[in-house]
């Protein structure tokens, strides 16, 4: 016997993409978590809030996301170069401290000051050392 776990209903607009909101009848424990709460959208049609994930989101003049920010205080913050290119993802905690940086060069990812990640095509390297010492 198959165990449904979703069983997710979309309510929104017909003549528009945005969701207003998102039912699960379910009523099961694994798959999508539905909250109430109303989608909100920006002028360029992006969510600028998603109360499923509780998730408020800020773009920069790319329209790119810049910042997001968890109803419990806990936010991101994106830097992107003029072409749009992410260069750093700065974590903070929800008591607004630092908890961790990552800067992306070229197909480096640092975290800190070590290095984490090389892409290469649709894969990456993981550097294992500079993991267990984090």
């Amino acid at each position: 016997m198959e165990n449904i776990v979703d069983n997710a209903y979309f309510y929104g607009n017909p003549l528009s993409s945005k969701i207003s909101s998102i039912l699960d009848y379910t009523g099961s424990q694994l798959g999508y978590k539905a909250n109430s709460g109303t989608y909100a959208y920006h002028a360029n049609g992006n969510t600028t809030y998603d109360p499923a994930n509780k998730l408020a989101t800020l773009y920069n003049y790319l329209n790119l996301p810049s910042k997001f920010t968890k109803d419990n205080g806990s936010k991101q913050e994106l830097v992107y170069d003029f072409s749009g290119k992410k260069w750093q993802m700065k974590e903070f905690n929800n008591s607004s401290s630092l908890s961790s940086t990552h800067s992306y060069i070229g197909s480096f990812e640092f975290e800190g000051n070590s290095l984490k990640l090389v892409h290469h095509g649709r894969r990456f390297i993981k550097n294992l050392k500079s993991a267990a010492t984090n």
